[in-house]
């Protein structure tokens, strides 16, 4: 649990406490951008491999699935690849 009241502040006041369910998704879908700006589409099965997609596959799944979670993920310090967005189909 988040104790401070700074920490508060950056989750616009509300405590985040995570799930301890897991969450069963199917699949992973996944936009990057590389070091030459490009993006690149991702999907990966739930404990399996990441394997790249086309931009028109990405778009049919996301205009079509059954979209469980949407994630946006901002840019860490550590990767040279930096995670736009992410989202989980069942």
């Amino acid at each position: 649990m988040l104790e401070t009241d700074k920490d508060r502040t950056r989750y616009g006041g509300i405590t985040y406490v995570p799930s301890p369910v897991s969450v069963m998704y199917k699949e992973t879908y996944s936009i990057e951008v590389n070091k030459s700006g490009r993006l690149q589409y991702y999907k990966q099965s739930y404990s399996k491999k990441r394997t790249r997609i086309t931009k028109t596959e990405f778009s049919k799944i996301y205009n079509s699935s059954r979209i469980m979670a949407i994630e946006p993920v901002q840019n860490t310090a550590k990767s040279n690849n930096h995670f736009l967005l992410r989202f989980f189909t069942y």
